[in-house]
């Protein structure tokens, strides 16, 4: 990156100084002053290229590495939610293994008359709360990967743009290979 902005830069000098020297050349050689204007043009001319160089080199590099910052904060949602996950996966199954158990024990002397007019004591609130949690984290970690691969393509674009003079690749700034360039 560094070595794309010092190339622009000496380009510019280099356009400056011959503006420079071009007009003083005209200058002394007796020429009117539409020469030196000329050089003026010309000078003003590179500084304009140079800005919009600058733009088209900065802009699109500070963007790849915004990018890929937010890359790595979706991936560490995706692993807090992921473990929360898991823990709440473990807490269900080791209620669903003791939920047999607690039927047996408070229904026993129940007759299925009675259940069938208390549909209540079939569910369990907590168990429903829980698996509705499940879910939920689950839409949230699908949520977070389809916008890990929205960024990934914003990140891809720019790195096959005929319009990007340079950028890091996805490979270089995450150490992985980019998912939309597979």
């Amino acid at each position: 990156m560094i070595s794309i902005i010092l190339f622009w830069l000496v380009m510019f000098l280099g356009c400056l100084i011959l503006c420079v020297v071009f007009g003083r050349l005209a200058r002394n050689s007796g020429y009117d002053d539409g020469y030196v204007s000329l050089s003026v043009l010309c000078g003003s001319i590179s500084t304009i290229g140079l800005i919009l160089a600058l733009c088209f080199t900065l802009g699109p590099y500070t963007l790849q590495i915004k990018d890929s910052t937010e890359i790595r904060s979706v991936e560490k949602k995706i692993a807090l939610y992921t473990k929360r996950r898991d823990n709440l996966s473990a807490v269900v199954r080791a209620e669903l293994e003791k939920y047999p158990k607690y039927e047996k024990t408070v229904l026993n002397g129940i007759k299925p008359e009675i259940l069938l007019s208390f549909p209540e004591l079939k569910a369990s609130d907590t168990m429903i709360k829980m698996v509705e949690e499940l879910v939920k984290l689950e839409n949230d970690i699908y949520k977070l990967r389809e916008g890990q691969l929205d960024i990934a393509q914003r990140m891809y674009y720019r790195e096959i743009s005929p319009w990007t003079v340079h950028c890091e690749s996805y490979q270089e700034l995450i150490g992985k290979p980019n998912p939309v360039a597979q």
